[in-house]
């Protein structure tokens, strides 16, 4: 399978500003004048506007994202236009956890990723971690079959 790589962390990115620009513009909207058709009308197209920018900027970036994601059944590839590298084995795989959390208290915000544990050879003691931001279908159908 070949997925585009961090194609999860930007559209989370692009709909979570979408959305504070929207819930900014609303409270103003709310908040700062009178209520009548004609501004109404002029909230609603505020809206439309926010809306149409963040899919504008969600297609361009994954336009020029040119890094993919492959997954077969030996390993874990890294691919660009030009180069080609390897993540991980899936034999050194140790586990996987899928992170998709949002504590706005705290501050966290995770977009969607999976945390990738593995060891390069069965003697190392030391654990290391990858991260890929995928999204739960595309996890399940790589890590849980």
């Amino acid at each position: 399978m070949k997925i585009k790589a961090n194609q999860q962390l930007y559209k989370g990115i692009s709909i979570a500003i979408a959305t504070l620009f929207i819930f900014i513009s609303s409270l103003g909207y709310f908040l700062g004048f009178d209520i009548n058709v004609f501004s109404f009308c002029i909230y609603l197209l505020i809206l439309l506007s926010i809306a149409c920018l963040s899919l504008l900027l969600y297609f361009v970036i994954d336009r020029i994202n040119h890094k993919y994601i492959v997954f077969d059944n030996e390993k874990i590839i890294e691919q660009n236009r030009y180069a080609e590298r390897i993540l991980v084995y899936r034999h050194q795989i140790l586990h996987t956890k899928y992170h998709n959390y949002i504590n706005l208290i705290w501050g966290i915000i995770d977009f969607g990723y999976v945390e990738i544990a593995y060891r390069v050879d069965s003697k190392d003691k030391d654990t290391k971690y990858i991260n890929l931001y995928l999204s739960p279908k595309i996890y399940k159908d790589i890590f849980e079959s």
